[in-house]
């Protein structure tokens, strides 16, 4: 039976059970059918084909008939049951198999796109990317169909953004000690790792250039991907640039 695929194996499985009742049913029906013959000196009456003969015959043999009946029922109900096994398990088959070809598809139309948006950039290099676990943030269930963001996704992009104005507070604070470049450059990759975007330490100016970027990539992905409108961009202005 390892040879078997599993639809072939339900179908083999259902034609033994439709086999055994059969056999059983028969064997019992016929059982009863030659008890009773010989009980009741049936099979010494003439052969008659006349409404009567057959209604009497159908009275002396009530009972081998019934065991017939339910043996063909119980036989149509196991292979109904069968049958609609086999189709439920091969409906599933397929709908796993286009889900799975439909998140190869949609994620290599990320990855391309995240490819030319980067290309675009000066200050960016896709390594600084890590395009797989991007995606899986944004669509931990795309394998399943689903391809709608996630709730941890836009809390992630919900966090960086409160990092970004934690920074534009402090940097708007009467003294500007409050504003530590090395501070955010570290709050920033911090809120960055988790959706697959590494950025390095670098001096303040690059740093800001290098993030403006990024955060370039991230809205435009955020809005060909997640259906997050172009006019309300989640990462918004700073004022510490």
């Amino acid at each position: 039976m390892l040879w078997l695929s599993k639809e072939e194996t339900d179908f083999y499985f259902t034609n033994r059970v439709c086999l055994a009742v059969g056999v059983v049913g028969l064997i019992s029906a016929l059982t009863i059918f030659f008890c009773t013959g010989f009980n009741e000196n049936a099979f010494e009456k003439s052969i008659c084909f006349s409404n009567d003969c057959i209604v009497e015959f159908s009275r002396t043999f009530q009972s081998a008939l019934i065991v017939l009946k339910g043996s063909g029922a119980i036989i149509i109900g196991v292979l109904t049951l069968g049958s609609f096994r086999v189709a439920s398990k091969s409906y599933l088959s397929n709908k796993n198999a286009y889900n799975a070809n439909s998140h190869i598809a949609h994620l290599n139309v990320f990855m391309s796109y995240l490819n030319n948006e980067v290309a675009k950039k000066d200050k960016l290099n896709i390594t600084t990317f890590d395009p797989l676990k991007w995606y899986n943030s944004i669509y931990p269930h795309s394998k399943h169909g689903k391809l709608e963001a996630s709730n941890d996704y836009l809390s992630k992009l919900k966090s960086l953004q409160e990092e970004l104005d934690k920074s534009s507070n402090y940097f708007s604070q009467p003294s500007p000690k409050i504003f530590q470049h090395n501070d955010h450059q570290d709050r920033i990759m911090a809120a960055l790792a988790p959706i697959g975007i590494k950025l390095n330490r670098l001096p303040p100016l690059d740093f800001y250039s290098v993030e403006d970027q990024a955060f370039s990539v991230i809205d435009n992905i955020n809005h060909s991907f997640c259906h997050i409108d172009s006019d309300t961009k989640i990462l918004r202005d700073r004022a510490y640039k």
